[in-house]
């Protein structure tokens, strides 16, 4: 489990921020906070200006006034709210550790994703074969998404890189950081290790995410052509 924030493109004190919120959280929650997480594009390195903290929150115990709490704490910082927004999940331990909550906690992969950034680590070593089930249901939910897109014949005047990054391009990066983990026993952190990692018949997926210049070009000539492609790409990661 990484304990270092890794460096990123952000303008603001990211780190100051987060500090301030597990300071004050523990301030009110004492021995009931058992572990706090970074997880999404800060962990990774690719955080921007505009990208929100993700937190994974884990406590002896939850109820409304540990949820009150947290909202708290994300909202009075030295930094506004408006310039960087807060985004924790809280669990319990024991939710935490569940089967029926496995679909948010996913410890193997919050292992590999995430950076802990207080308290003690309750994801040990990554399972390879809950990362394979895993990056495989993202995969088949992606195809499912695709295959809207191809099946109502939707206007290439309407298929939008932001549009299709949220829906389709976003998902598929974790996705493929998962499969590669499997495949080749490495975990792309950065857009640029990403496109690196990726074999040559996957790395035009990572680009399009990356480069809306490239995405606009494709689809503009051809967009049928461009589903179809990463259709097939991602048929193949199942």
């Amino acid at each position: 489990m990484r304990t270092e924030i890794p460096k990123n493109n952000s303008g603001v004190d990211y780190e100051k921020i987060l500090g301030e919120f597990v300071d004050t959280l523990k301030e009110k929650q004492g021995g009931n906070l058992l572990s706090v997480y970074l997880a999404g594009s800060y962990a990774r390195g690719d955080g921007v200006a505009n990208s929100d903290l993700d937190i994974f929150c884990i406590f002896d115990e939850i109820n409304s006034g540990v949820l009150s709490d947290v909202g708290f704490c994300a909202r009075n910082n030295s930094v506004s709210y408006e310039s960087v927004e807060i985004n924790s999940q809280c669990m319990s331990i024991a939710e935490f550790k569940s089967d029926e909550f496995n679909a948010w906690s996913e410890r193997s992969v919050r292992a590999l994703d995430s950076v802990l950034v207080y308290g003690e680590d309750l994801c040990g070593v990554p399972d390879k074969v809950e990362i394979e089930t895993a990056y495989k249901k993202y995969a088949a939910e992606i195809v499912m998404s695709i295959r809207h897109y191809i099946a109502v014949d939707e206007p290439k005047e309407k298929l939008t890189h932001g549009k299709i990054k949220t829906y389709i391009l976003k998902p598929l990066m974790f996705a493929l950081r998962l499969e590669i983990y499997c495949k080749k026993d490495i975990f792309p952190l950065s857009g640029k290790e990403l496109l690196e990692a990726c074999g040559s018949d996957k790395k035009f997926l990572a680009e399009y995410f990356y480069s809306k210049e490239k995405f606009d070009k494709d689809i503009s000539e051809n967009h049928k052509d461009v589903f179809e492609k990463i259709h097939s790409a991602v048929c193949s990661m199942l």
